[in-house]
């Protein structure tokens, strides 16, 4: 939490959600208590916090207390701007998800997809594993199944369409998305 900000990283993607309240202190939610409001499925109506810790209460009177973690956070900000830059944003084609649902069986292990000229298929082959077609035809790169199909329902666009261009330290141009008050960048695999 920092700022009017939640951000979440599995190294492989980077979320920010603008929730729109300054909150007094940046902090460093510890994943398991994440996964618990979740568990729970209802939301805190106040949160409560010190140097150390952060209390979520809840309408029931119910409330769920985590220590904070001691960590500092790089400035994720700059690494989404970064990939902001250049950015050419066009609209999520919602196709690629059906397209992704019909393939993932035939994913290996690593969850590899690879995304060009309006396919996405499984393998680096084309003629092994599965493929399918979708609208929109800028997309390219490899990416996890997973995390592209985690964009289901928030991210509205994006720009997929840079994994062949290099950034300063050599690495392709992660996607960058967008939705109602968030926005991410996923990191590729490398080939």
């Amino acid at each position: 939490v920092k700022q009017g900000s939640m951000y979440a990283t599995n190294n492989a993607s980077i979320i920010q959600y603008w929730f729109g309240a300054v909150f007094p202190v940046d902090c460093v939610v510890p994943r398991m208590a994440i996964k618990e409001l979740l568990r729970i499925k209802k939301p805190p109506v106040r949160i409560q916090c010190t140097d150390t810790s952060m209390t979520f209460h809840y309408e029931d009177g119910c409330w769920l207390r985590t220590q904070l973690l001691e960590l500092k956070w790089p400035n994720i900000d700059k690494i989404i701007e970064r990939t902001e830059k250049g950015s050419d944003v066009y609209t999520l084609d919602t196709e690629l998800f059906n397209c992704l649902e019909k393939i993932k069986p035939f994913c290996e292990r690593d969850g590899r997809i690879y995304m060009e000229n309006g396919v996405v298929r499984t393998h680096y082959n084309e003629l092994d594993g599965a493929s399918a077609m979708f609208r929109e035809s800028k997309s390219i790169g490899v990416y996890n199944i997973d995390l592209i199909m985690q964009l289901k329902g928030l991210a509205t666009d994006w720009d997929a369409s840079r994994f062949n261009e290099k950034d300063e330290r050599g690495l392709s141009t992660p996607i960058i998305f967008y939705g109602e008050n968030l926005r991410g960048v996923i990191v590729g695999f490398r080939l």
